[in-house]
């Protein structure tokens, strides 16, 4: 119940991109958050944003590299 990762299984790639690719960066978590439900985003794109760290995020390549580390970072190269 306190950890919900495997929500994190059901989040589209290409559905958080249209997301981002509105955003403009640099943007903080609040703002990725307040842009997906402002795009009427799923809400499980909404919690993903949510659990990121707080931080500003320079690009959207910042965010993806976050979300990965978030779920475990398997594709680093």
């Amino acid at each position: 119940m306190a950890n919900n990762d495997e929500d994190n299984d059901d989040v589209d790639q290409a559905d958080v991109d249209a997301v981002l690719i509105e955003v403009d960066f640099p943007a903080t978590r609040d703002e990725l958050v307040v842009a997906a439900q402002d795009a009427d985003a799923d809400q499980a794109i909404i919690v993903l944003f949510q659990e990121l760290p707080d931080e500003e995020y320079a690009s959207q390549s910042d965010v993806n590299n976050a979300i990965n580390n978030r779920s475990g970072g398997k594709d680093r190269s």
